[in-house]
């Protein structure tokens, strides 16, 4: 779907403009989901996970290595 709406941007508004527009909107529209998850769902989603344990370890290792865990994340070509 993001694919569509990528080549739409760019036929309607041309390359720059358009992929300008795509750019801005899928910034946009991940700043808003996470702060949709962290301030609406975010005791949802921690009664969730409250019994997994490995919800649990990936949560500890976060708190404590979060940097390192980014980085480790990361796909080699960063």
């Amino acid at each position: 779907m993001s694919f569509e709406l990528t080549m739409s941007g760019g036929v309607l508004f041309g390359v720059v403009w358009g992929s300008i527009y795509v750019a801005i909107a899928a910034n946009l529209g991940a700043t808003w989901a996470f702060l949709i998850g962290l301030y609406l769902y975010r005791d949802v989603i921690c009664r969730m996970i409250q019994g997994n344990v490995k919800f649990k370890a990936i949560d500890k290792a976060v708190a404590q290595e979060g940097f390192k865990i980014v980085l480790l994340s990361c796909p080699s070509s960063c």
